[in-house]
Order: structure tokens, then C-alpha cells, then sequence
């Protein structure tokens, strides 16, 4: 019996099988893709959109990513820039727009590959083989990435992107942003932030606690005296507001 990949999004990863990104708005699409490229023994996962492409990127660290380009809110060029920023994986557009001059302009943004709607399934399986062959091991993705904030931390260099800026961070900046991230969607406790950030209790914490968020906000928030991102939770610690914002 042929192996089969799994579908990430029922079940858990496998160890043994290259991890296809799937990214496209049409679930129909999206099923089809699945049912083809699991039965070539590649695991899949899906994203209906660029910000859920972003994020599942991030967290999956995938081998090969299939994108459409023609999604509302973010479309396939822009998250394919946004990609680019934080993965190496190779990526091909999949998309209804097929005349020479799209598949050519495509190709010259750096995409690795371009087939066009509808879909030859066999075509399609060969072409990911190839790319994935071409490509060999993709460094896996060490970054935090909040889409609905256009936030990017990249763990290992310590760099940090916000609306699509570098932000220049102070080493203790960074370390109560990255324990922040690590506590998201829920708050960091003042415990947890002096461990991060000065490995050691101390009675004067809060205060230096207060000083740092502070220092952060002034780089971070639209108004630092009314805070949107960074926001206190009383008698708790700080929260990182990673959802749309307000």
C-alpha cells in the first residue's frame, strides 16, 4: 500500500514527511489540493487567507508553500513579501491568472514556481517533488508573528518589525517584549517577567518592571500615554495585545 501525509489540520505532524503550506481562500480548492498531495505522502496544513498564512507559517515552519494570488484583504503578492521576510521555503503561486506576461512577472518576484487554475493534479505533484528536490532542507523558522499587529520578532537575530519597520531594541527590551510574546494571547505575570528579563527576584521589581514597559512603549504604541499594545493588567503584569486593534 502507497503511504499517505496527514493532514495537520485534523491531526498531529509527522516526523517523516516534507510539510506543505497550503494558501488559498476557495475551501473547495484547498480540499483538492489536500487530497492530491497527501496521497504523494507530503503533509498538509491550510490558510484561508494571508494573515492566517503568516501566522501558520511561523509557528509550522513549512517546506514548500502553495499560494494563491487572488484573496481579499491581503492578497498573494503581499503575503508572498510578508513571507519572504521570516522563511526561506520555497514557494509556488497556484492561481486563475495564467496569460505569459503574469507567469513571467511572477516568476521574476522570485517565486519558485507558477501553475495556473485549473489545476492537472499529476502536473501539480510533480512540480512540488521538483521544487522540494531543488530546494533540500529549509531552516526552520525561529520568529514570533502576530499578523493582525504587523508584528515580527525574530528570536535568533533579535530583530524586531512593526508596521513593517525595524525597531531598534535595547537587549532587556527585547527580553520583556520576547516574554511577553511568549505569554500572548494571555498576560505575563511580574514573576515571569523579572526571570526573563534580570534572572533573579527582586522587591524592587515592579518598579523596574514599570521603567521598562515604559521604555518599550515609547518605541511601540501610536500614544504611549494611552497604550493599545502593551496594556497593564492590575495586580497580574503586562499583556501583549495581539489581536486587531481597537
Amino acid at each position: 500500500m502507497t503511504a499517505k501525509g496527514i493532514d495537520l489540520d485534523s491531526l498531529r505532524a509527522s516526523d517523516d514527511n516534507q510539510l506543505v503550506l497550503i494558501v488559498d481562500d476557495d475551501p473547495d480548492t484547498v480540499e483538492l489540493l489536500k487530497t492530491s498531495l497527501t496521497h504523494q505522502a507530503l503533509d498538509v496544513v491550510s490558510a484561508l487567507s494571508g494573515p492566517e498564512a503568516l501566522e501558520k507559517a511561523a509557528a509550522l515552519s513549512p517546506d514548500l508553500i502553495l499560494l494563491d494570488i487572488m484573496m481579499p484583504d491581503m492578497d498573494g503578492w503581499e503575503t508572498f513579501k510578508r513571507l519572504r521576510a521570516f522563511t526561506e521555503a520555497p514557494i509556488i503561486i497556484v492561481s486563475a491568472k495564467g496569460t505569459k506576461q503574469e507567469i513571467v512577472a511572477g516568476l521574476e518576484t522570485g517565486v519558485d514556481d507558477y501553475l495556473t487554475k485549473p489545476l492537472h493534479l499529476p502536473e501539480l505533484a510533480a512540480r512540488v517533488r521538483a521544487v522540494l528536490r531543488r530546494a533540500g532542507p529549509v531552516n526552520k523558522a525561529s520568529v514570533y508573528l502576530f499578523p493582525e499587529r504587523d508584528l515580527l520578532i525574530e528570536l535568533e537575530t533579535r530583530q524586531v518589525s512593526y508596521r513593517g519597520q525595524p525597531i531598534e531594541l535595547s537587549p532587556k527590551e527585547f527580553a520583556l517584549l520576547r516574554c511577553l510574546s511568549d505569554a500572548a494571547p494571555r498576560a505575563a505575570t511580574y514573576d515571569q517577567i523579572t526571570e526573563a528579563v534580570w534572572q533573579e527576584a527582586s522587591s524592587e521589581e515592579r518598579n523596574r518592571i514599570k521603567f521598562l514597559v515604559h521604555s518599550l512603549r515609547q518605541k511601540l504604541e501610536t500614544d504611549p500615554s494611552d497604550p493599545d499594545l502593551i496594556v497593564n493588567r492590575t495586580g497580574v503584569g503586562y499583556l501583549l495585545r495581539v489581536g486587531r486593534a481597537a
